[in-house]
């Protein structure tokens, strides 16, 4: 016959126990899997079209006017249009495959996050990508024109830190060409939470070249 004495014995070492197993999995840092191929080798992102100069500068300041865009400079003189582009990562850059289950520094819990790193850092660090495209347009002859178009990324968020509150916040930032790519060593978790954070992974983004492909179609 057990006694009143040993079963509080009991209970107390249950509960022990049980806190124990949630310190222990509180103390986990979060899974992750990361995973980055790249896609295509440096190139120029040029088209010679048999049209005439007017008609492709027509197209180029046209399609970007109406074009989400932002007309910084042109200059028909030299052949040059500067536009702008900011907003959403997704379908512009590439930073690999990424799954997540754990904290995240914002104190938020995500559960079996599978998708792109661009998403996800859209999704829960609220990232932006801002473009810089140099457009050239030169005449060849009177029916031919060349294009040449050379984009600048910069894909950007900013996130408390992961390893407290007291190291403030981080800005990220991954600065790149066409053709190029850009890596960052990243820690994930929360400290304050979740009491461990990841060892460091290098997260790197590179361009799907939507942005130049868009537009040379549409000079076609």
């Amino acid at each position: 016959m057990v006694s009143v004495a040993e079963c509080k014995m009991k209970k107390t070492l249950n509960s022990v126990f049980l806190l124990f197993c949630f310190f222990i999995v509180s103390c986990a840092p979060p899974k992750t899997i990361y995973s980055y191929e790249k896609t295509e080798t440096k190139k120029n992102y040029d088209i010679k079209l048999n049209k005439s100069f007017n008609t492709v500068w027509n197209s180029v300041i046209d399609y970007s006017s109406k074009s989400f865009f932002g007309i910084d400079n042109f200059e028909k003189d030299s052949g040059l249009v500067t536009v702008s582009y900011s907003g959403s990562p997704v379908g512009y850059v590439d930073c690999g495959t990424f799954d997540y289950d754990g904290y995240i520094s914002n104190g938020t819990q995500v559960k079996n996050y599978s998708g792109n790193f661009q998403e996800f850092a859209q999704i829960y660090y609220n990232a932006s990508l801002n473009g810089r495209m140099n457009i050239l347009v030169k005449k060849n002859s009177e029916s031919e024109t060349y294009v040449r178009v050379n984009t600048r990324y910069v894909f950007s968020f900013t996130r408390p830190h992961p390893l407290g509150i007291y190291h403030g916040s981080e800005s990220v930032t991954w600065t790149f060409n066409a053709g190029d790519e850009a890596n960052v060593s990243l820690i994930f978790g929360d400290m304050d939470v979740g009491l461990a954070v990841t060892e460091p992974l290098n997260i790197t983004c590179q361009p799907t070249y939507k942005l130049e492909q868009n537009l040379l179609s549409n000079l076609k």
